[in-house]
């Protein structure tokens, strides 16, 4: 693996560094956007279009969260089966889903070629198959569904793949792009165009005063006729959306194989699935498989996700070498569309959240969304993506489990023993749980054997973070936040870092 690291994605060539200033004072905006990743970004490019003043504001850099470590599918499917859609929403809603999901697509096809922003869009086929007999019966009656629904599908036994495949179904003019290039150049344009990017810039508070939204940073507060929250994750307490978005980890391989796989994107029906696609025109036996998704924080080996997929690949492909790995984080909604519009109980905050999987397509949904509301456009997928939206008892049943996961974890890790009996078992670049003179704290020894305490409360509810050895970072099993190894935000809810103890120095076991 001889990428910027292990742990970045296929797109980050080299390490990302910050491009744009911070903030460095109050502020006046008509929009102020929480994230520029692909939500904050395609809002931002439509309301700078309209003639509004926009700011976009990112705890780290543009890139560098969700967005850049996605595997950019361009897929009008959902990883909800159509079948529980249609359940769920109904027949016309579901239409609109998808619809949304396919003209995503066609603006970030015409964004790039008319914007130029170089992300390498490319038209391809994509195939939903089973190797399972027993899934076919299913694949059968979401190809009526679709069809049914006016949406383009046909439907082979054979799957283009160098494995056998029981039944597949085949979605035409889907995409695949690079979605690091295609914001980053989208970030350039914004600010071509008169929108302003901040970054290191953390969003702390947020809230409504007067008439206006406010966003108070650790650099200074931004007052907007709009608020617009991109950052994938429910940003505004427990009773707004939380409860009803459920944090998933998910796992990519970069594979070189000796076969010759066509150009097309592939996902399977299997629990959770795995999905694939050719990295780059330029290297057509590059593969990105991924795959092994999991809850968030779940107190599990996570390299062993890792070697999961590798013998997936290895059983199914003529592998020659492994050139990179990372995970990125995702949230389902509890009735498989996300969270889009206006906050509930707000006048002047908007939202975007929950995308489960397919974050690409519907984070470009919920920013041309967004912003047709705050322009005043009409848009036919409001009522679907509403975010104060009630749904039926599938629904109830799934938050009601949430819940209960959640109170789990907030009591249950505090009863649990801890990772490590003692500072000193703990080895260079690993971390854990560990009780220090009746106190538990969540311990990190870096590869200089300096070793960093902090709590393992997490700073958006409370709940106890824990260890993932696969990306070294601090995982909360509740919300899905996620803090690097040394305590800082890089994912999720939360707005501050974790409590930091008396720093040690202790000696290399």
């Amino acid at each position: 693996m001889d990428r910027a690291g292990v742990n970045a994605s296929f797109w980050m060539t080299s390490p990302l560094q910050p491009t744009y200033p911070e903030l460095f004072e109050d502020s006046r905006t008509d929009a102020v956007i929480v994230g520029a990743g692909i939500t904050g970004l395609t809002a931002a490019m439509r309301l700078v279009e309209a003639g509004l003043k926009v700011q976009v504001i990112e705890m780290n850099w543009v890139g560098s969260g969700t967005t850049g470590s996605s595997t950019g599918h361009l897929d009008s499917y959902t990883d909800e089966t159509l079948k529980g859609l249609i359940r769920g929403l109904g027949e016309d809603h579901a239409r609109i889903a998808l619809v949304a999901k396919q003209q995503a697509i066609d603006v970030i096809e015409d964004w790039d070629r008319r914007l130029q922003l170089g992300c390498r869009f490319r038209r391809v086929p994509a195939y939903l198959y089973c190797e399972d007999d027993a899934d076919i019966e299913m694949l059968k009656v979401e190809y009526t569904l679709v069809r049914n629904l006016g949406i383009a599908v046909d439907m082979q036994r054979q799957a283009p793949l160098p494995f056998d495949t029981a039944l597949s179904l085949v979605f035409p003019d889907q995409g695949r792009f690079d979605p690091l290039a295609y914001i980053q150049g989208l970030a350039r344009k914004i600010v071509e165009a008169g929108g302003q990017i901040f970054e290191n810039t953390r969003a702390e508070k947020i809230w409504e005063e007067n008439g206006q939204g406010r966003v108070e940073t650790n650099r200074g507060t931004i007052t907007a006729d709009a608020v617009i929250l991109a950052g994938h994750a429910p940003l505004l307490g427990m009773f707004t959306v939380e409860p009803r978005a459920l944090p998933y980890q998910s796992y990519v391989l970069g594979v070189r194989v000796l076969n010759d796989v066509p150009d097309a994107l592939y996902w399977d029906t299997a629990r959770p699935y795995h999905y694939i696609r050719r990295a780059t025109d330029d290297d057509p036996r590059l593969l990105l498989i991924g795959g092994a998704d999991h809850r968030t924080g779940a107190q599990i080996d996570t390299t062993q996700c890792f070697r999961e997929l590798d013998r997936y690949a290895r059983n199914r492909f003529r592998v020659a070498s492994l050139d990179f790995r990372w995970s990125h984080e995702f949230f389902e909604a509890a009735d498989g569309v996300p969270y889009i519009g206006r906050v509930p109980n707000f006048e002047h905050i908007y939202m975007g959240a929950a995308y489960s999987g397919d974050g690409l397509t519907f984070g470009t949904v919920a920013g041309l969304l967004i912003s047709d509301l705050i322009v005043g456009r009409e848009n036919p997928a409001a009522g679907v993506f509403d975010p104060g939206r009630v749904r039926p008892l599938s629904t109830v049943r799934r938050l009601t489990s949430n819940l209960l996961h959640m109170a789990k974890h907030f009591v249950g890790d505090r009863l649990m023993g801890a990772d490590f009996d003692s500072v000193d078992e703990i080895a260079p670049g690993q971390g854990g749980l560990v009780t220090v003179e009746g106190e538990r704290l969540a311990v990190y020894r870096d590869e200089h054997g300096e070793v960093h305490m902090m709590s393992p409360v997490c700073r958006h509810m409370g709940c106890y973070v824990h260890w993932n050895a696969a990306e070294e970072t601090w995982d909360c099993p509740c919300h899905g936040g996620r803090y690097d190894a040394r305590g800082n935000v890089i994912a999720g809810p939360p707005k501050q870092p974790l409590l930091q103890q008396e720093p040690v120095t202790a000696s290399t076991p």
